[in-house]
């Protein structure tokens, strides 16, 4: 049996590492379009913090210790760009088959209003690829915006200001951390970021990002000056590459049964790929959550491994350790 799994982040992983023991007669292959696997979303939080002091340590795994330690293949700096079949096609021409297919592909942050696509107090911070660069700029910046109030953001904010930052902290609901928490057991939460001399913008959707000698920064009702801007808006899920030959969700998220099946037969879905159920009200949600794709990738094993399981689903846990 040949398994191919496409994502190289908590879910794909984790996947590749249950069946590597469930399935010792299988073929394993783990695609990842970057140059590294295994990184944690939290990672510059981390190095703020220093809980971790090297960018190395951004990242859980590398392709090397996963080879070393398992027969799983691990093949990076290739994307597939669609299905045929039974077959991963790859953007070099590649053609990868498959008796069983896990898309683990993940999320990313989608920030389309930036004025400069290089500008240079703009920076992402769930990407490890500038994070030298960062520490940098950070270092010599007195104030700095924060875009997005969800976990990640929320931390960042809270380290920038123990380091003396003067912290504007943006959010487009009318809550921070949404996917987490109902709004009034945020209050307490937004009590203590004011006390903290952290500035706090709800429903405000930014619609200008500029690098002019800092970054200019502009909602409906404010236009304000930094001198770094830090992008922690929410990541989704992008599956339109598969929306030809899976069925997906109006939230664009891969529609899956109990049993994380896709519409296609052989393929699985899992992590941040999908929606998960909330376990309290049974409601169908998407939730980005390593808990949620290390869940989905046991769920999955086991199901490929000849023990039929179904997702149980979530209750939103969140933390940072």
């Amino acid at each position: 049996m040949k398994i191919v799994i496409i994502g190289g982040s908590f879910a794909g992983i984790r996947a590749a590492q249950l069946l590597n023991e469930a399935c010792p007669q299988a073929e394993i292959y783990l695609i990842e379009k970057q140059n590294e696997i295994g990184f944690i979303p939290s990672s510059f939080h981390l190095l703020l913090t220093k809980q971790i002091v090297d960018k190395k340590q951004s990242h859980w795994i590398t392709k090397e210790r996963l080879e070393e330690t398992s027969r799983i293949n691990v093949l990076t700096q290739k994307s597939a760009i669609g299905l045929v079949e039974n077959e991963v096609l790859l953007d070099n021409g590649e053609k990868v088959p498959f008796d069983q297919l896990i898309i683990a592909t993940g999320s990313a942050q989608s920030f389309k209003r930036l004025d400069e696509a290089e500008a240079q107090h703009i920076y992402s911070v769930k990407s490890g690829t500038n994070f030298t660069e960062l520490e940098t700029v950070l270092a010599q910046a007195d104030k700095v915006a924060v875009v997005g109030g969800g976990q990640v953001g929320v931390e960042l904010a809270e380290d920038l200001t123990t380091l003396g930052k003067k912290v504007d902290l943006y959010e487009s609901r009318n809550q921070i951390l949404f996917r987490y928490l109902d709004e009034q057991m945020t209050e307490p939460i937004l009590n203590e970021m004011t006390k903290s001399g952290i500035q706090l913008f709800l429903n405000e959707q930014v619609q200008v990002l500029a690098d002019k000698n800092g970054a200019i920064l502009e909602s409906e009702k404010r236009k304000a000056r930094y001198d770094v801007v830090l992008l922690a808006n929410h990541t989704r899920p992008d599956n339109r590459l598969w929306a030809e030959t899976i069925k997906l969700n109006d939230d664009g998220t891969i529609w899956v049964d109990d049993y994380l099946r896709t519409s296609r037969k052989d393929v699985y879905a899992i992590g941040d790929a999908i929606q998960v159920t909330f376990r309290p009200t049974q409601e169908k949600m998407y939730v980005s959550l390593v808990n949620n794709a290390i869940r989905t990738a046991q769920v999955v094993s086991q199901t490929i491994s000849g023990k039929p399981t179904k997702d149980v689903g979530t209750y939103r846990p969140v933390g940072n350790k």
